[in-house]
């Protein structure tokens, strides 16, 4: 997303931007990490900042920035540095959890210190409670997540080739609390009652490991219907959402998954969770379904239905398309990201 919002404003006439990239992990399984490399990265980002506060006049900062944890109180030294220097600040929140923490003392203070006199972004209004303790309601902006549409490879999708099996696709970072082994405990149940389907596994390794679940597959006499493949990118990563039928996503601990809008795009049903703002991308029982997190009966019921009904597949995923194209494209984000700056600007 960063990319993406960078791409759109250094192409916009009205605005003069200059970006600093505040991430630090180089990849997922250095996330919640310290080494060396990040310390040392860190103090260049602090040095930047100072650099440019200096030397460069801004109208406003647009700061994304974590909610929670130790990367909240580095962004939290970075948001200092902008309010010494008298910074009016737009806060876009890509995540979630400064309402599971405002009641902690501490948290509670940087908070109120650093939102004050700001205005918030956040990805839908099922996510406003998260912040309305620190931010007026007018100081709210709505603004959906989006992909790329210059990665787009299909305007009018090819129909799957039929099998006789129906095929599912999971694909994410391998980690507990995306439901990974809560979806393969569903497939145990469905294994159980014979039924003809698949499971691709998608992602690169983070807390769970390629040959742990291997391991449990085994174990489970589930490798005829579990693939593990580990990451894979670009056309490869099409290739899977093109030749699966249902996407499952059954996480337990999510803000807005862009994951969810590529499978929107690729025209696909979702078997999803009542996490963050995932509603606002799964309509229950229009392009798919919404269950409890961490409830695998569930997910094999919603499964079976899939295995059992192949119209409802087909039907599904038109209204999956149909919904990315309407809500989620990127000119649509592009707009009012726009507009909201302005209004920013303008109301400060």
């Amino acid at each position: 997303m960063g990319d993406l919002i960078k791409k759109n404003l250094s192409n916009h006439e009205e605005f003069k931007i200059v970006f600093i990239n505040s991430n630090n992990s180089k990849k997922i399984s250095d996330i919640g990490r310290f080494n060396f490399y990040k310390i040392l990265n860190y103090f260049n980002l602090i040095l930047k900042v100072i650099n440019n506060q200096i030397f460069t006049k801004n109208d406003f900062c647009y700061f994304s920035i974590t909610s929670t944890g130790i990367a909240f109180f580095k962004d939290f030294l970075i948001g200092l540095i902008l309010k010494f220097f008298n910074k009016k600040i737009v806060f876009h929140f890509h995540n979630k959890g400064i309402s599971q923490y405002q009641d902690k003392i501490f948290y509670n203070y940087c908070y109120k210190f650093l939102f004050s006199n700001s205005s918030a972004i956040i990805l839908s209004e099922h996510l406003r409670y998260d912040i309305k303790k620190y931010f007026d309601k007018s100081k709210i902006f709505i603004l959906p997540n989006t992909i790329s549409e210059q990665e787009e490879i299909i305007l009018n999708l090819p129909e799957k080739s039929r099998v006789l099996q129906t095929s599912f696709l999971f694909l994410s970072n391998l980690i507990k609390s995306k439901g990974i082994f809560d979806l393969i405990n569903a497939c145990i149940h469905l294994k159980d009652k014979k039924y003809n389907f698949s499971v691709d596994i998608v992602g690169a390794e983070g807390d769970v490991k390629i040959v742990e679940l291997n391991s449990i597959l085994k174990s489970n006499n589930l490798e005829n219907i579990i693939k593990i493949h580990g990451r894979k990118i670009g056309r490869y990563k099409e290739k899977f959402f093109l030749n699966s039928d249902v996407f499952i996503h059954p996480t337990k601990n999510d803000c807005f998954p862009l994951v969810l809008l590529e499978a929107l795009k690729f025209s696909k049903p979702i078997i999803s969770t009542d996490i963050g703002a995932i509603k606002d991308m799964v309509i229950n029982n229009h392009n798919g379904f919404i269950i409890d997190h961490s409830k695998p009966l569930l997910i094999a019921k919603k499964m079976e239905f899939f295995i059992k009904n192949s119209s409802m597949v087909k039907k599904m995923s038109l209204n999956s398309r149909k919904l990315f194209l309407e809500k989620f494209n990127e000119k649509n984000f592009n707009d009012k990201l726009i507009n909201i700056l302005k209004r920013i600007n303008e109301e400060n």
